[in-house]
């Protein structure tokens, strides 16, 4: 055998290797792609499909591989983005994000055959895949992970509404009180606006829970606090000072109006119906805020407003 042509036998047995060792390589490859359970697919620049794995085919809620690669990734999202934006715009300007950029990172709604939608993490980045520049997306179903964080968040949200709020009346406690009057207190002597407190106590209110019982008063004390608030204008705050004690804070008020306001209410009590009592009045202490007091001040004239009332007789307003 000649040199020549064990050269060259050598050289199409290095060729075979190196033919082999590819093959290996993509085979490892395909198997990986294959395999991994994260869903990956390979794009062209215009959106369509090149390639993705069988992760990505059960996330997209298909069988049929054939079926999956006649569609384009634009029919597996819903017309409109959550933001508002169309779907088919949004996925046009992510692309052209990723090709500047190299990589992008977002979120987004797709939507399967059967009508459901979910959102997914996606990672879009450009490849060099089978000799061209394609790009790769990496999704992660993230739905089940954003329910969860809502209700996270909405049971984080209940508790601190509990943790401020009157479990017997449902209306604000007194640490929400004392949130309401520090925000007022600033937004009066910043802009120079007013604010007043109503205070009131029911009326020999013992004597109701001594004739027909705790239960009977409790529920006295939520039809109370339902009276209340539905006088209310929304923008006043109304609390469960005490036992029997009510506080209200009227925003944008002066002495003149927080009176009317605390007559009217206390003649509403006395001729409201509460269910299993003879009857109900209440008696009440009405001051104003002064600019740059002490927030501790208003409150001793209140307190002593309402301390005449009662002397006074019951059933009436005062103001010092």
């Amino acid at each position: 055998m000649s040199k020549f042509m064990v050269q060259n036998n050598a050289k199409k047995t290095c060729q075979m290797n190196e033919t082999e060792n590819l093959q290996r390589q993509l085979n490892d490859y395909k198997w990986l792609f294959n395999t991994v359970e994260v869903a990956i697919a390979i794009v062209n620049q215009d959106g369509s499909y090149v390639d993705f794995n069988e992760a990505y085919i059960k996330l997209m809620g298909f069988s049929d591989r054939e079926q999956l690669y006649q569609s384009h990734p634009a029919d597996h999202s819903p017309e409109l983005q959550p933001n508002g934006k169309a779907s088919v715009d949004m996925a046009e300007a992510m692309i052209q994000v990723t090709l500047s950029k190299g990589k992008h990172e977002f979120e987004w709604t797709h939507k399967r055959p059967d009508g459901n939608e979910f959102l997914s993490q996606v990672v879009l980045d450009q490849i060099d895949f089978d000799g061209e520049k394609r790009l790769r997306a990496v999704i992660h179903d993230i739905s089940e992970t954003q329910r969860l964080e809502r209700i996270v968040q909405e049971r984080t949200n209940e508790l601190e509404h509990l943790a401020k709020t009157d479990k017997l009346t449902g209306l604000y406690n007194r640490e929400k009180l004392e949130e309401i009057l520090d925000q007022e207190q600033y937004r009066a002597d910043r802009y120079r606006s007013s604010f007043a407190i109503v205070k009131l106590d029911l009326d020999d209110f013992q004597k109701i829970n001594e004739e027909y019982g705790h239960d009977r008063g409790d529920k006295v004390l939520a039809a109370v606090a339902e009276l209340i608030r539905g006088f209310c204008r929304e923008v006043d705050s109304v609390c469960r000072w005490s036992g029997e004690e009510f506080l209200i804070v009227l925003p944008e008020s002066n002495l003149d109006g927080a009176y009317l306001m605390a007559d009217n209410l206390r003649s509403r009590i006395e001729l409201h119906h509460f269910t299993g009592i003879d009857g109900l009045t209440a008696s009440f202490g009405v001051d104003m805020y002064q600019e740059g007091e002490n927030i501790n001040d208003l409150f001793r004239r209140v307190d002593q407003a309402l301390r005449n009332a009662k002397d006074t007789g019951k059933n009436c307003v005062e103001m010092l």
